[in-house]
């Protein structure tokens, strides 16, 4: 038995991702190369089950017959708001140099060890004449980090870009919890990433935590931004 161009094989395939994206597979029957080729040019900009078609790859046999399998992607159900389906959740952690002025233990450290303000450095040698152990010492390692949420949508959230560059007081932690919970620092929203996934939208949202004392809020707080680009105008 023969079949036409274009027949639709069993085997469909389904998958969802972590940020809530669903992924649909069919099997394509096709009676040469070129054929798979135009059916799969002609499939652009087509849906099936409300999902795009994204793209497509073939396997030829030796009677010269393709089976292709065309792929699709949408947003699975109806909402991305699920604790589990629609949003990853990461803490980049990473370590940095800082001036020892910075660190939170500098002015225990100045009252131990003194300071030597014109050289802007701890002094050789303690007020007991033995040898001070944080001389030269310029710097210490401190830990910053991004949080990162990356979901699948249907549409672009309408206050995506609001407040970028700017202090957020609570970032919107799921699962995960906030590491500079209880301290001084604050975290910054910065520019989201945004890439099509068939008839999807992927975004990656990320805040990055300051150090000791917080961003500066005469920089990077909301109304410090409006000011200057008011200023600028």
């Amino acid at each position: 038995m023969s079949l036409d161009d274009g027949h639709i094989l069993i085997g469909e395939r389904r998958s969802i991702d972590k940020t809530g994206l669903e992924k649909i597979s069919r099997r394509v029957f096709f009676s040469s190369y070129q054929a798979a080729v135009t059916g799969a040019y002609n499939e652009v900009d087509q849906t099936y089950d409300d999902a795009l078609f994204v793209g497509a790859q073939a396997q030829g046999d030796e009677a010269g017959n393709w089976i292709a399998q065309f792929d699709y992607e949408k947003v699975s159900g109806d909402s991305n708001d699920s604790d589990d389906i629609g949003l990853v959740e990461e803490l980049d952690f990473s370590m940095s140099q800082n001036p020892v002025q910075s660190s939170p233990n500098f002015s225990k450290m100045v009252t131990a060890y003194g300071w030597d303000t014109a050289q802007k450095a701890f002094p050789q040698s303690l007020p007991d004449g033995t040898a001070s152990p944080v001389y030269g010492t310029t710097d210490f390692l401190s830990y910053t980090c991004v949080y990162r949420q990356t979901k699948t949508v249907s549409e672009l959230p309408s206050d995506l870009f609001e407040n970028i560059g700017t202090i957020i007081g609570d970032p919107p932690f799921k699962k995960l919890e906030d590491p500079a919970m209880g301290d001084d620092r604050t975290w910054l929203y910065l520019a989201p990433k945004i890439s099509t996934r068939g008839n999807a939208f992927q975004i990656v949202q990320e805040w990055m935590l300051s150090g000791t004392g917080g961003w500066l809020e005469a920089i990077y707080s909301k109304d410090s931004l409006s000011v200057l680009e008011v200023s600028a105008n």
